[in-house]
C-alpha cells in the first residue's frame, strides 16, 4: 500500500534485477510507475546483476545446464565431487589480477563461510599461496541459484590441476577477475 501524499516525493524504486520486475510491461516497476503517474529512477541489486555474466560464462565454457544442479561436461563432474576438498593442491599458474580487493577487517568479519570460502580461494590462486588446511575445507551445496559455491569450486578444482583445460583457465579467470572481484568490491561499498 502506498501512501498517495508520498507519490510526489518517491523519484527511485529499487529492486532484484530480475525480468520479472524490469520487463516494460506489466511487471512491478511500471505497474508502480503507472500508479505514481511518473517514471521512476530503476535502482537494481548489484550482486544479482554481478552473477549474471558469470553464468552465462559457464554455459559457454562448461555447456548447457542440466537439471536444476549441474552442467554438462568434465568440468562439471570436477566441481561436483564430493571428493574435492581433498585433492592436493599442485604448482598451479598464479591468476594475475593485482587490483583484487583486500577486505576491511569489519567487512571481512560479515562474511558467511560461503562468502569467506571464496575471497579465500581468490586470494590464494592470485598469490599463488594456498594452506593446506584450507585446502581442506568443505565448499557449500553447489546449486544453480548458489553462485558463490560455484565460484569456489572452480578455484578449488584449479587449484587442484596439473594440466588444466583451456576451458578451466578461462573460466578460473573470469570467476577471480570478473566475478568475485566485483563481488567483493560491492561487499566493500
Amino acid at each position: 500500500v502506498v501512501n498517495a501524499e508520498a507519490t510526489d516525493t518517491v523519484d527511485v524504486i529499487g529492486n532484484d534485477g530480475c525480468s520479472a520486475n524490469n520487463r516494460p510491461d506489466n511487471e512491478a516497476c511500471a505497474c508502480f510507475e503507472r500508479y505514481m503517474g511518473k517514471p521512476l529512477q530503476r535502482v537494481n541489486w548489484l550482486l544479482h546483476g554481478n552473477k549474471l555474466p558469470f553464468k552465462a560464462s559457464m554455459v559457454c565454457h562448461m555447456g548447457p545446464t542440466k537439471g536444476l544442479s549441474s552442467h554438462q561436461g568434465p568440468i562439471n563432474k570436477a566441481i561436483h565431487d564430493p571428493h574435492l576438498n581433498e585433492r592436493p593442491i599442485v604448482k598451479f599458474n598464479k591468476i594475475d589480477c593485482p587490483d583484487f580487493p583486500v577486505l576491511p577487517e569489519k567487512v571481512h568479519k560479515e562474511l558467511s563461510t560461503d562468502q569467506l570460502y571464496l575471497y579465500d580461494i581468490c586470494h590464494g590462486l592470485t598469490s599463488r599461496n594456498i594452506d593446506e588446511s584450507f585446502a581442506a575445507h568443505s565448499i557449500g551445496k553447489q546449486h544453480l541459484a548458489r553462485w558463490l559455491n560455484s565460484g569456489s569450486a572452480i578455484g578449488r578444482h584449479y587449484a587442484s590441476e596439473e594440466k588444466p583445460s583451456q576451458r578451466l583457465i578461462a573460466l578460473t579467470n573470469i570467476t577471480i577477475k570478473s566475478y568475485a572481484k566485483m563481488y567483493f568490491r560491492i561487499k566493500c561499498n
